[in-house]
């Protein structure tokens, strides 16, 4: 397997370094015939499932898991979180870029498979992408990735989980593009019509998240790291009534 021998063709070593994140993408797809995530990562470890495409595997998360609110995958995305990301002699067996692949993949999934507590270990691991110049740090682009999935979501119960765990972002040092693409992505969600057409109780809950991360206090005085950084407070006391007024 990828990570138990030593491949010298550089060739060679880039077509089956994307292994893994293919293998997901193939074993993501076989679950909904095999219907548990223990079977297939029994497959995956004896045939040596191991290669490329995250859009894929990523389409299969969320069509099944998230739009069902299940967590069938959940075995599998804390194998490829804890036993791939989170071990670098592992990492450094996969090509560049679907190192890449696999640490987008895993922002956009995190919240949802309650692996949150792994955040701080998860982006001092993240691997340099050529844009960071533009997009910025670990900590700007998975939140950018975050937000993204954020919009995407049509499923209430799921959409409240996700925005029920975004007081991890406190404390988070971001690009002021970064900060204020995360505050308009929330903000999205506090008005009653389109285009997301938010219900009342996600209305409350995204104001909850926009008033923990960003209090209407202190919007006007964010502490600037540089010119282009900032810092998500979520300090101070909350305005009492400001969500129930405002939704």
């Amino acid at each position: 397997m990828l990570f138990e021998v030593q491949l010298g063709n550089s060739e060679v070593l880039l077509r089956y370094s994307s292994a893994l994140v293919q293998g997901a993408t193939n074993v993501f797809w076989v679950m909904r015939m095999l219907d548990t995530a223990e079977r297939v990562l029994s497959r995956l470890q004896e045939n040596g499932l191991l290669v490329d495409s995250s859009k894929s595997c990523q389409a299969a998360l969320e069509w099944i898991d998230i739009q069902t609110n299940t967590r069938r995958f959940q075995s599998l995305f804390r194998y490829l979180l804890e036993e791939v990301a989170l071990v670098p002699t592992r990492l450094n067996k996969i090509a560049p870029q679907a190192q890449r692949d696999l640490y987008l993949l895993l922002s956009r999934f995190i919240f949802f498979y309650n692996s949150v507590d792994k955040l701080e270990s998860f982006l001092k691991e993240f691997p340099i992408f050529p844009n960071s110049f533009l997009a910025g740090g670990p900590a700007d682009i998975f939140v950018i990735e975050l937000a993204d999935q954020l919009q995407k979501l049509k499923v209430e119960p799921v959409l409240l989980h996700y925005l029920s765990q975004i007081k991890v972002l406190q404390g988070l040092e971001l690009r002021m593009t970064t900060s204020t693409r995360l505050k308009a992505c929330l903000y999205s969600f506090t008005s009653p019509g389109g285009p997301m057409y938010p219900t009342r109780i996600v209305r409350h809950a995204a104001w909850e998240a926009l008033d923990l991360l960003f209090p209407l206090d202190s919007i006007l005085d964010i502490s600037l790291a540089s010119s282009s950084d900032c810092y998500i407070h979520g300090i101070g006391p909350l305005l009492v009534g400001t969500s129930q007024w405002l939704a």
